[in-house]
């Protein structure tokens, strides 16, 4: 109650609203009708870990650590793909500082893909910096460094190793183990969702993923290939050559979020040298609808739609709908987040006379 008071913002915008509605209804009334039908969600149970397989490569490493949320890991979970999540924090004025809570983007990232809990999935957390221990077990009892999995705390280097030797520069990062094998490492909220459904199979045979991902690899270098190409094509300002190459592998890499968008774009570019407004729209949207699940693409498409005074006209629906993946996919967990999304969604349908869809932007704001 008190946070959704403190949203000025949206406080305003509703007075707004039943201005040009003709409806009275005050903000207050808004949050108390909410409120009565917030149902929490049930608390989550730590996670056991099963049979753990002790090997060379995990063994030597997690049998340094201080575990917390755990008796002490000597190896991964068996026959189950689980998630490394690298973390870090420090004291800081007696108190933490942290890049989040041990887990949240993984929280985050896991429920979007429905791996959230799911049988097949294990995960652990590794601090990289050394901590102490009776201030670690304090932050991880209260309810901001709460989580469900293992939290193992270094005394040493030797996690930054294991980071850096994965090749990773930016946190909040993980990495993917299956029976040993490393299926992929890298910045957690940009995790394919190939790494999903592979998580998600019966059995894992090393060698169908290896063929997989040497295709998979091969597919990508190809793509990087492509890109630089177009850099260099653009740098040298040979702005024909740049277009038909992108549309010459607008088919090969359709998969591609970003080569998608780019496509997209050049597309979109003629249709608005053409003054065609509402097809510039519709491209961007096609684009959308393809990649539900891919939030910074969303936010780079919503920049576009709305460059210009032009587009304001015939953006609503596809604006509206890079919004709410945006919203969906917040991988910050950030209910200020979502809030925001669903106040500009409110001031659009506004703008648009559509009262009744501003309402319930209102009330899921």
């Amino acid at each position: 109650m008190e946070k959704a008071l403190s949203l000025t913002s949206i406080s305003k915008a509703w007075t707004k609203l039943q201005q040009l509605s003709g409806n009275s209804e005050t903000f207050q009334s808004l949050v108390d009708q909410v409120a009565e039908e917030i149902k929490p969600e049930p608390p989550r149970k730590m996670q056991e870990m099963g049979t753990v397989q002790e090997d060379k490569e995990y063994t030597p490493l997690f049998s340094k650590l201080n575990w917390f949320n755990h008796p002490g890991l000597t190896g991964l979970p068996s026959d189950k793909t689980v998630f490394i999540s690298f973390w870090r924090g420090a004291a800081r004025n007696n108190g933490m500082w942290s890049d989040g809570a041990p887990g949240k983007t993984l929280d985050v990232v896991l429920k979007k893909y429905g791996l959230l809990d799911n049988p097949k999935v294990k995960a652990v957390v590794l601090g990289v910096i050394p901590m102490d221990q009776k201030q670690m077990q304090e932050y991880l009892s209260g309810p901001e460094g709460w989580t469900a999995y293992p939290v193992g705390i270094p005394s040493d280097h030797s996690v930054m190793e294991l980071f850096d030797s994965l090749k990773l520069n930016s946190f909040p990062a993980a990495a993917v183990v299956r029976d040993g094998t490393l299926l992929w490492a890298g910045e957690i909220k940009r995790m394919p969702a190939w790494v999903a459904e592979t998580a998600l199979w019966d059995s894992f045979d090393k060698n169908r993923f290896a063929e997989e991902d040497a295709k998979r690899k091969a597919h990508q270098q190809a793509l990087q290939a492509v890109i630089k190409k177009s850099f260099e094509l653009r740098k040298e300002k040979k702005f024909d050559e740049y277009k038909k190459l992108i549309e010459e592998n607008a088919e090969r890499f359709a998969d591609d979020g970003w080569f998608a968008s780019t496509v997209a774009e050049v597309q979109a570019g003629k249709a608005w040298k053409e003054k065609d407004y509402q097809k510039v729209a519709d491209i961007i949207d096609q684009v959308l609808k393809r990649f539900p699940k891919e939030d910074s693409l969303a936010s780079y498409l919503l920049k576009i739609l709305n460059g210009s005074d032009e587009m304001r006209g015939y953006n609503y629906q596809a604006a509206r709908h890079a919004l709410q993946i945006m919203k969906d996919f917040n991988t910050r967990d950030d209910g200020g987040y979502n809030a925001a999304c669903y106040q500009v969604m409110m001031e659009m349908a506004m703008e648009k006379k559509d009262y009744a869809q501003a309402k319930k932007d209102a009330v899921n704001a």
